[in-house]
């Protein structure tokens, strides 16, 4: 007997997509675009910048740490891109 694979409408672009056989059901349920380029570009994922670098922000005494990527120097790192569409 073969288990038909789930499939959902991606919230930017309406397109169908299936189910991953890797998901567990907890992912499978969160999950809500076909793509990459549809999670990223999608309106309800951007964040302000100012949002974003407090997010990372590890608030000490003297100089503050950085939770987020780093560059090759050690430095922190952030993206300011948005989503195509913007």
């Amino acid at each position: 007997m073969t288990n038909k694979a789930r499939t959902k409408l991606c919230l930017k672009c309406d397109c169908e997509f299936v189910e991953k056989k890797s998901d567990s059901n907890k992912q499978w349920d969160n999950r809500a675009y076909c793509s990459m380029k549809c999670n990223n570009s999608s309106e309800d994922r951007v964040t302000s910048i100012f949002d974003r670098l407090e997010r990372f922000q590890v608030k000490m005494d003297g100089c503050w740490g950085w939770s987020g990527s780093v560059d090759g120097q050690g430095y922190g790192a952030i993206s300011n891109r948005k989503g195509s569409g913007y």
